[in-house]
């Protein structure tokens, strides 16, 4: 069974029936990961059968001055820089100059045997591109971030960490977030914004991409490093979470690291590798417990893996991993002091979540509401095609790499596991009806194992072209890849290109839209604020106001509400089919994307706020009979 799975030809055997079997689903579950994942899978399985395994890393035929490359993308940053002085935003303009900047660098990559330079144009491209959506918002985007920067701004304040005490957070027993945003905050007099900006989600840039390409550099030369680091940069999930600097970040920073350390013990069985693993695991603890979770199971896997290899257990350190977290979670409480352990109500909610799969009541939503369940269902190919690309990329490049049977074979096959493994974690759990693995945070890490694999399978299929368009062909496919991945959902979080699906949400606001939401959290008068959940989402979270998203009671055809007296949030996007929301329908609640109830916002009558486009509506008779 050891010599099965380690074959390079029967894994690719495997992978393609895995492929074509993911692809039968389609049948029966619509939905855009479906669509191109497991047909990605299939054809990277399909390819690594036939396609040879002597993979040419580098890339003659092509020169180009590194001079006019760096004045170029100079340029381009300085173009980028005086358009949002100067109020352009994120602009058409601005997209397409990002895309010229990443242009620069993937020039660099084809045409260039210099790392330090095509890192540094990756690093140049990433940290801009990063720095214009952040900032297309005048406050923090995703509620999450909202929360935790309001945290550290406060703990900048009051100098304790009582605030998050206070506001009931598991944070408090994992505080190593907030404490170095206040810090920063403190040291360079900036807002929490830019603060989590300079110390949290550079650092989610530059340390992976240092890490993937120092591992990529051990085994290949300059231009396979560059790819695994551009891999890195323009990968959705991970510009998401640049772009939304929280906890989860820096869990991220924290899992890479501890990536590039169990790496390194692949080839040596070096103690301080391992120690400094372990330690950096504990830190890990102590910041983000989802990461933990997902770095325990990729230890998990990885050393599986490892242990498929060479025929030895390895169980030490995924069960001191596991034994990190669930003490962790036995110890620390969910909601701050005097609340129940995080282990009780993980377990609390599992329980539940079983018994629910088991029946209850059936709900269609009415054919009278233009909407659709909020998930990724809602998506359209356009969000997928280009990670599914990433996807076959990686795993054609990892599977003739354990063909080739090189140095360092062993080391992909383990990197295959563990995407393999986070990846069926990830897209299972919600299959059986158990979300709150929360899957899109698997992403980041899946991308970080793929993007070490990804380059041999681009250079593999680009081998068979002529010499001198083959520099040009990769380039064209990086651009092309890059520009899907910064238009889906994720990889625009701000507001995405590609919006046709409801889902695509934007989370990005303007300044009179964030006038009126502080507003209505300062001057409710103890009015209910309702609205769509991304407008109440941020009254709570950032302005620390009291919100209720739009609840709507179809069998009733009312809104729920805590009080008669209402005050509606209307901003021009809540009237698109993006709005955020719950339907009831028969006893049955869901969460949906769409268009609000028809007759919603004449329930307020009364105008009694306005900013801009932006407008809050009165009523003292609730919301009924829309």
């Amino acid at each position: 069974m050891r010599k099965y799975l380690t074959d390079g030809q029967h894994l690719a055997v495997l992978l393609l029936i895995l492929g074509v079997a993911g692809s039968a689903l389609n049948v029966v579950i619509t939905n855009p990961y479906i669509q191109t994942f497991p047909p990605a899978l299939a054809v990277a399985g399909g390819l690594a059968l036939f396609e040879s395994t002597d993979i040419d890393h580098s890339l003659s035929g092509f020169a180009l001055d590194w001079r006019l490359t760096v004045s170029l993308a100079l340029g381009v940053t300085t173009a980028l820089g005086l358009l949002y002085q100067g109020g352009g935003g994120r602009s058409t303009a601005t997209l397409m100059l990002t895309v010229l900047l990443y242009l620069c660098a993937a020039l660099a990559i084809v045409s260039s045997g210099d790392l330090r330079l095509q890192v540094g144009l990756i690093l140049l491209a990433g940290v801009v591109h990063r720095a214009t959506m952040l900032y297309a918002s005048p406050i923090p985007m995703g509620s999450d971030t909202m929360f935790h920067q309001r945290m550290a701004a406060q703990i900048a304040e009051t100098h304790t960490l009582e605030p998050l005490a206070v506001a009931g957070s598991k944070h408090y027993y994992s505080p190593i977030y907030h404490l170095l945003v206040s810090n920063s905050m403190l040291i360079h007099g900036v807002n929490a914004q830019t603060a989590s900006f300079l110390v949290v989600s550079i650092p989610a840039l530059v340390v992976p991409v240092t890490v993937v390409a120092a591992v990529s550099r051990q085994e290949f030369g300059s231009t396979y490093a560059a790819l695994s680091a551009y891999f890195v940069t323009i990968s959705d999930a991970i510009l998401k979470w640049a772009v939304t600097p929280a906890t989860t970040t820096l869990g991220f920073v924290l899992v890479s690291c501890i990536i590039l350390c169990l790496l390194r013990t692949s080839r040596s069985s070096q103690r301080e590798y391992h120690a400094l693993a372990m330690a950096l695991f504990g830190v890990l603890i102590i910041t983000h417990q989802t990461s933990a979770f997902i770095a325990a199971t990729g230890i998990t896997l990885l050393y599986s893996a490892r242990s498929i290899v060479d025929g030895v257990s390895r169980v030490l350190l995924p069960l001191i991993a596991w034994l990190a977290v669930l003490g962790s979670w036995m110890g620390m409480r969910y909601a701050g002091p005097n609340s129940p352990d995080i282990l009780t109500l993980i377990f609390s909610l599992f329980v539940a979540k079983l018994a629910a799969s088991g029946g209850g009541g059936t709900g269609e939503l009415p054919e009278y509401l233009d909407v659709v369940p909020a998930g990724s269902a809602g998506l359209t190919i356009l969000h997928t095609i280009a990670p599914a690309l990433v996807l076959g990329f990686g795993v054609l490049g990892g599977v003739l790499l354990i063909r080739s049977r090189r140095s360092g074979w062993n080391r992909y096959f383990e990197l295959l596991v563990v995407a393999g493994g986070l990846t069926a974690v990830a897209f299972g759990g919600p299959l059986v009806g158990f979300a709150a693995l929360l899957p899109f945070r698997w992403f980041p890490f899946i991308y970080l194992c793929l993007a070490l694999t990804a380059p041999a399978g681009i250079l593999a299929l680009s081998r068979h072209l002529p010499q001198t368009p083959r520099p040009l062909a990769i380039c064209a496919v990086l651009i092309c890849i890059t520009a899907f991945m910064g238009g889906t959902y994720l990889g625009a979080f701000d507001s995405p290109v590609f919006d046709d699906s409801s889902q695509a949400m934007s989370y990005a606001y303007s300044a009179s839209e964030v006038e009126m939401l502080e507003h209505s959290a300062k001057y409710n008068g103890g009015a209910t604020v309702s609205g769509e959940r991304l407008s109440t989402l941020t009254v709570r979270r950032w302005f620390d106001g009291d919100s209720e998203a739009v609840h709507y009671i179809a069998n009733e055809n009312r809104v729920a509400t805590p009080t008669d007296d209402l005050l509606i949030l209307d901003r021009p996007y809540s009237h698109t089919d993006h709005a955020w929301y719950d339907v009831s329908v028969n006893g049955t609640t869901r969460s949906v994307v769409g268009e609000l109830p028809s007759g919603y916002f004449q329930c307020g009558k009364d105008v009694v706020y306005s900013a801009g486009k932006s407008s809050i509506r009165y009523s003292t008779d609730g919301c009924r009979g829309l």
